[in-house]
């Protein structure tokens, strides 16, 4: 977190996705492919979900969009818990760095998430940041935790202790 009084964006960031591994680690191989209900992704798929999420911090933070014409989307499925947290460092190393280096004009900027010519959403910088990406991973992270839940492993208190401490 930041040497100062001041909480900002960036320790959010930092801290979201730091309690985000926390669970990744936890996370069985063996539960990988377990899905709650048939209409549910798999918990590897929804933990890789919410490390593209991550990803999308970075590039909201250094770029001005995300076209999915030039960028693919992985969809990858993990085969270990060790793929998870990999694929999860990969894309959520430079995340919170990336919004320390934003001032409050740049935050204020639109950034757009297109396919081509179809715009999805035109957003500030920091809605997107905030709501579509902290938000978002916060939600995932929250149905992966009663993924584990029902299956029995143990979590860790995510904002403060829980059952299991």
């Amino acid at each position: 977190m930041s040497h100062t009084n001041k909480y900002t964006l960036a320790d959010e960031v930092e801290s979201e996705l730091a309690l985000c591994r926390q669970i990744f680690e936890r996370l069985p191989q063996s539960m990988l492919a377990w899905k709650p209900h048939e209409k549910s992704p798999s918990a590897g798929a929804l933990a890789m979900h919410i490390a593209d999420m991550a990803e999308w911090i970075t590039l909201a933070a250094s770029t001005d969009e995300l076209d999915y014409a030039t960028k693919g989307f992985s969809g990858a499925e993990p085969s270990s818990t060790a793929d998870v947290l990999r694929y999860f460092d990969a894309r959520a190393s430079n995340a919170a760095s990336s919004v320390r280096k934003l001032d409050a004009h740049a935050l204020q900027e639109n950034w757009t998430v297109r396919n081509g010519q179809r715009v999805f959403m035109a957003r500030p910088r920091e809605h997107v940041i905030r709501v579509d990406c902290l938000n978002h991973i916060i939600h995932h992270r929250g149905q992966l935790t009663v993924y584990c839940r029902l299956r029995d492993v143990q979590l860790p208190g995510m904002y403060g202790p829980n059952g299991d401490e």
